[in-house]
């Protein structure tokens, strides 16, 4: 009996070993090619948390699927060199940076001129004053800038439940890789034109 079981001992960490070995080997045929990290706070209110978490889980699966992998934070404090350095892609999903140190990177705003912004149908949705950058580069890491943020929320009723869903259109689900992978720089000359012709058609 101990004989057996020491056979059956050695046979299964034998199949552990090929096992790991085979997960390793199919590793290393798709190794990552860059990575991506999304800056989020996730708060308040629902259509915007309802956004980040599927989010989330549609970039960690084309990310799976595309070669690249994703990490999130709520710490906006790692808005800083020593942190993006280990990333090609930063993505902001709701909110922006409130400290002066991490808007460095920022290069221009909303002009004061050009308030109020917005539609509603909440009045704190339209903005009469503060900080919005809309462009801004750095020369340590790129980032990603897209109008979209928030799914529809059945507010109304007072149910909170998903009247609708951000990455569910093949054209957008295509604009947003197709971007995060130029980013990346694994981008193709086609795909580098699509991109073009998609960020024109939806105005961003």
């Amino acid at each position: 009996m101990i004989v057996c079981v020491r056979k059956l001992f050695l046979k299964t960490i034998c199949c552990c070993l090929l096992f790991g070995l085979f997960l390793q080997g199919n590793a290393q045929t798709n190794p990552v090619k860059f990575h991506v990290v999304s800056f989020y706070t996730s708060r308040n209110d629902q259509a915007h948390i309802s956004f980040v978490h599927e989010a989330h889980k549609w970039l960690l699966s084309v990310g799976a699927k595309n070669d690249f992998s994703y990490d999130s934070t709520t710490d906006w404090r790692n808005m800083n060199p020593d942190f993006l350095s280990k990333y090609q892609v930063v993505i902001f999903l709701d909110t922006r940076p409130e400290d002066a140190a991490q808007r460095d990177t920022l290069l221009a705003s909303i002009d004061p001129s050009s308030f109020p912004l917005g539609t509603g149908p909440k009045p704190d949705e339209i903005w009469h004053s503060g900080y919005y950058p809309v462009v801004w580069t750095n020369t340590r890491y790129k980032m990603i800038y897209l109008d979209i943020g928030h799914n529809d929320i059945d507010y109304e009723h007072k149910t909170n439940k998903e009247l609708s869903l951000t990455f569910n259109t093949p054209v957008q689900d295509k604009l947003v890789l197709d971007g995060i992978l130029w980013l990346g720089g694994r981008a193709r000359n086609n795909r580098v034109g699509y991109l073009k012709k998609s960020l024109s058609k939806q105005q961003l």
